[in-house]
Parts: structure tokens; sequence; C-alpha cells
């Protein structure tokens, strides 16, 4: 082990000072770069344009009328994803020798998400991956950038997904778990994060935050369905 061992008064002092020194640094740069954020950020919302419609020629920015996208994939996901959850998956469990009605259940909502964000995942890696700018600083920037149609599309199917998990929280009774209240603010705040960041056009911040933290769902998920079928 590391054993550090002052000998004198004198050394005690000196290696006091310096661990203020460096506390009272970190602070200090922290706070700077926090002012200097808030003082950027302030000019950004000042100079956004309250409307991107002379910028479309430049690209894809962000529209009121794509809430009708986020909308037709909700629903599209209500037509769907109901049968997957409450038939498929539980005939696969059932396939699989789950007997108990506690362990289909807890392996149809792991296998779900399961199928949504592992494609999802990949696609927002491809996009990364694939870009000029997602390992670059420059994607921080405030001003407007345009999207492409792939930015776009991992947008509205990532709002209509957790529009779809709320609607289904909310009037279906039989999704609803012990955590409920959690997960119902959780995807009350993931909406309202997406959706800001989306109109906002930090779209390309967007993508690299999806890119970090798909892989959680996909991996806790993943473990919870070798879990059942171990």
């Amino acid at each position: 082990g590391f054993c550090l061992v002052l000998q004198t008064p004198l050394e005690l002092d000196l290696w006091n000072m310096e661990v203020l020194n460096y506390v009272s640094t970190t602070l200090t740069d922290i706070v700077s770069v926090l002012r200097n954020g808030a003082y950027y950020e302030s000019i950004a919302w000042r100079e956004r344009p309250p409307s991107y419609d002379h910028l479309r020629h430049l690209g894809v920015f962000p529209a009121l009328s794509d809430g009708w996208s986020i909308l037709f994939y909700a629903l599209l996901f209500l037509s769907i994803m109901p049968a997957i959850h409450f038939h498929l998956l539980p005939y696969i469990g059932r396939r699989a020798g789950l007997t108990k009605r506690s362990q289909l259940v807890k392996f149809s909502d792991a296998a779900l998400q399961l199928l949504f964000f592992t494609p999802i995942l990949i696609f927002e890696a491809a996009i990364c991956l694939q870009s000029d700018w997602a390992f670059e600083l420059d994607y921080f920037a405030w001003k407007p950038m345009p999207m492409t149609e792939s930015m776009r599309f991992v947008y509205m199917i990532q709002l209509g997904w957790y529009v779809y998990g709320l609607a289904m929280i909310v009037f279906v009774p039989s999704t609803r778990r012990k955590d409920v209240v959690v997960i119902t603010i959780h995807h009350v705040v993931t909406i309202a994060l997406v959706g800001f960041s989306y109109v906002t056009n930090y779209t390309r911040v967007g993508l690299v935050v999806f890119a970090l933290h798909d892989p959680a769902d996909v991996f806790l998920n993943g473990a919870k369905v070798l879990k059942y079928f171990g």
C-alpha cells in the first residue's frame, strides 16, 4: 500500500497549503467555465433565430410540423408493440421454460426494451461514426446547424417511443410496475429534454448523448433476458 509520512510540522503545513491551493484552483476553474458557458449561452438565446424558415435551403431544421411525425411513430408503436409485448414475448418465454407469471412479465418488459434499443443504438452509432463532428468540440457550437434526415428520424422515433411508453402507463394499468411513479417522471423529463434539445437545434449534441446513453439500456435489458434464459 501507499503510505505518506510527514516528519515535521513544516512538511505538514506545506502539504496542507498545496491541497488548499489545488482545491481553490479547481473550484476557480469550474466557476470560470460555468460563468463563460452561461455568458455564451445567453448570447445564443439572443441571437438564435425564432424561426429556421430562412435557413431551410441549407438543410433540415426543426419545424412545428415535426410534431405530426412524433404522433405517427407513437401511434405506430401503439398499434404494433402491445401485440409483441403481451402475446409474442410471453409465448417465447413459455417456450423457453418460464412458468411463473412474474417471470414472464419481467422477461417481456426487458425483451421489448431490448428489441427497441438495439437497432436504434446501432443506427445512432453509425450516424456518429460516419459524421465529421461527433468527435470534435465544434458540435457544441450554438449556431444553427442543419440536420440530416437520419438525425431527424432518430429524434422522431425516440420521442415517439417515450410518448408511447407514457401513454401505456397512463391508459393501460397492467403495464404499471412498483416503480410506476419513477418511470412516469423519467418519461416526462426525457420527453421534455429531448424535445427541448430538438427545437433549440442541439441535435448534434443530442445524437452523441443518445449514442452514449442507449448502450446502458441494451446491456441492462440484455442481461435480464439472458438471466431468464439461463
